[in-house]
């Protein structure tokens, strides 16, 4: 067993093979993210690792619809 620490996976390998939809499509999905993680606890760490991973997930492909060129 290797005594070495194992590099950390970024959320950006998981994220990569992501699918940007329509604008208007990515913009309700952020929304629907933002309403299921507004109530989480602030002091419950995996309740914020959920959230901030869900919510980086979701702005990777919003952001992708509007760099695509989408209607606004």
């Amino acid at each position: 067993m290797s005594t070495e620490p194992e590099t950390p996976t970024t959320l950006r390998h998981y994220a990569s093979d992501l699918v940007a939809l329509d604008f208007a499509g990515e913009l309700r999905m952020a929304r629907e993210v933002l309403a299921e993680t507004d109530g989480e606890n602030i002091h419950d760490h995996d309740a914020m690792i959920r959230s901030a991973v869900s919510l980086s997930m979701r702005l990777r492909t919003l952001t992708a619809a509007v760099e695509a060129g989408e209607d606004r």
